[in-house]
């Protein structure tokens, strides 16, 4: 079932580059750490052999969120999203940050994890749409389950290990959400690219609002076109 153990497991990202190899436990990642792929080879014809590169840095573990924490290393950013992405001033007029393509990035490319805390299923929703602007489908969670980014973890000062939240809006978005098992985070959202993206371009997705219960900036920014 691919629920592999031992202390010499590899978990290759969607690039078939980087790679987390460490201990794992039926599946689960105990302690790893990044390393790339440099040589892969078939033997008896059928079989994939991947030589890595030596495994250093950081110890990365399994750190699925709970309801009052998100991770105990808010700044171990994801190798993956370190390679793909970089966050910067959105050119978006009135949004402050938002994501760029490090490299030329091909149609369905996973670029960018969505972890956050678990709400529990009794949370009273705030009022204020600043307050509600992070919460996200939580795919391990459905139909009912929601992620949120905290006050605390929106600035990549303080946290920066996944960031997929911050991808702006756009009627006309080049990028999507979808359900990705991250080694890290569990079942998380991750924004993948709908076309073709050159480098140093901003990623955008639709926010999926519903125009009857919306921020003003979006429903304006629906009517402006």
């Amino acid at each position: 079932k691919g629920k592999l153990s031992g202390p010499d497991i590899a978990y290759i990202y969607p690039d078939f580059k980087t790679a987390l190899v460490g201990q794992f436990e039926d599946g689960i990642m105990i302690s790893a750490q990044q390393c790339s792929v440099i040589n892969v080879i078939t033997e008896m014809e059928s079989i994939l052999a991947v030589t890595f590169s030596e495994p250093k840095g950081t110890i990365f573990k399994r750190e699925v969120s709970g309801n009052d924490n998100i991770t105990s290393m808010p700044n171990l950013k994801d190798p993956y999203e370190t390679n793909t992405i970089q966050v910067r001033k959105s050119s978006v007029e009135g949004a402050s940050e938002g994501i760029f393509t490090k490299c030329d990035i091909q149609k369905n490319t996973i670029l960018a994890f969505y972890n956050g805390i678990k709400l529990p299923s009794n949370y009273e929703e705030p009022d204020s749409w600043d307050e509600n602007a992070y919460k996200i489908f939580d795919p391990s969670n459905v139909p009912d389950g929601a992620l949120d980014i905290l006050e605390e973890h929106r600035s990549t000062a303080h946290y920066s290990a996944s960031l997929a939240h911050k991808a702006n809006h756009s009627f006309l978005p080049n990028s999507q959400f979808l359900v990705y098992d991250h080694p890290r985070w569990g079942i998380v959202p991750c924004i993948a690219s709908t076309c073709h993206i050159e480098a140093d371009q901003e990623i955008f997705v639709r926010y999926g609002y519903d125009l009857d219960w919306c921020p003003d900036w979006y429903e304006e920014a629906w009517h402006s076109g």
